[in-house]
């Protein structure tokens, strides 16, 4: 697992991840909202199929206590998975496929949502670019370096929980037609153009 990662993509990750939590006394609220936030925008349908929030309509849903507790859960767990990242792969694989196995259980995610997701991380990063760096040729390294990162992971995970729990996450279809999936380099590069 994980062969790709070298550890200059590793350290581009890390370093990045600590200039954002620098960037803002409360990152941890504002990383996870922008984020859910991207993935809303990218896949409207997507709160209703995973969060307890869903059910609460309009702009009232963004400053729900359920949607800002998913914020911070998000924010804790992408903190946990980096700080894992160069030393405690098995740990980090162990914590992510415990939450992969939970969430294969709810019958409309499919394996391109991965992509989604990706996409949406990325469009959060790069909305910190002045966190990483004014030159975009850097951010567009950064940006790669976590998009090989959570293509390794996912990857694996999927691969993983496939057998175990989703025949149909064989099948490529997406919640109502949603196109969700992207090719992992032209979505770096596209997110650190159009910042």
């Amino acid at each position: 697992m994980m062969e790709d990662i070298s550890p200059d993509v590793v350290a581009a990750v890390q370093e990045s991840w600590e200039r954002i939590k620098d960037s803002s006394p409360a990152w941890e609220d504002d990383f996870g909202d922008r984020f859910l936030r991207n993935i809303f925008t990218k896949a409207p349908l997507s709160y209703k199929l995973l969060f307890p929030f869903g059910t609460t309509p309009g702009p009232a849903m963004f400053e729900s206590e359920e949607f800002i507790e998913a914020a911070r859960t998000t924010s804790t767990l992408m903190d946990m998975s980096v700080s894992l990242l160069e030393c405690e792969m098995d740990a980090l694989f162990g914590q992510l496929l415990e939450i992969g196995l939970e969430h294969a259980n709810f019958p409309r995610i499919q394996t391109n949502h991965w992509s989604m997701m990706r996409d949406a991380m990325l469009k959060t990063l790069a909305s910190y670019s002045s966190a990483h760096s004014e030159n975009s040729k850097d951010l567009e390294k950064v940006l790669s370096a976590w998009s090989l990162v959570f293509d390794n992971l996912s990857n694996e995970m999927v691969e993983t929980i496939k057998p175990m729990k989703r025949k149909s996450w064989d099948s490529a279809s997406t919640t109502q037609g949603e196109s969700v999936s992207q090719d992992s380099s032209a979505s770096s590069a596209g997110w650190s153009q159009n910042r």
